[in-house]
């Protein structure tokens, strides 16, 4: 009896354990996203640059190591390009 109930506990434990995890991804990303058209994203501010060739090759840097899954260089009003890089 003692055994079922010390499994029962931690089915739980990993139950709730499991939400908070599967929670703390959103809350965060709720915190960066921006709304479009087509609802929230995960687009996330990555630098600035001088000039389109070196936002490109941050952005693809970024998806080869950083973890991002795709990338875009906006110009600014500065005239200079804004990487966001989008992680899912």
């Amino acid at each position: 009896m003692h055994l079922r109930k010390m499994f029962a506990g931690a089915a739980v434990a990993a139950t709730v354990a499991g939400v908070g995890l599967m929670a703390a991804p959103a809350a965060q990303a709720a915190g960066t996203a921006q709304t479009g058209a087509a609802g929230a994203t995960a687009w996330i501010p990555w630098g600035t640059y001088a000039d389109l060739s070196n936002c490109h090759h941050a952005g693809q840097w970024a998806v080869q190591n950083a973890g991002a899954s795709n990338y875009t260089c906006s110009l600014n009003a500065s005239q200079q390009y804004d990487l966001y890089i989008y992680r899912v």
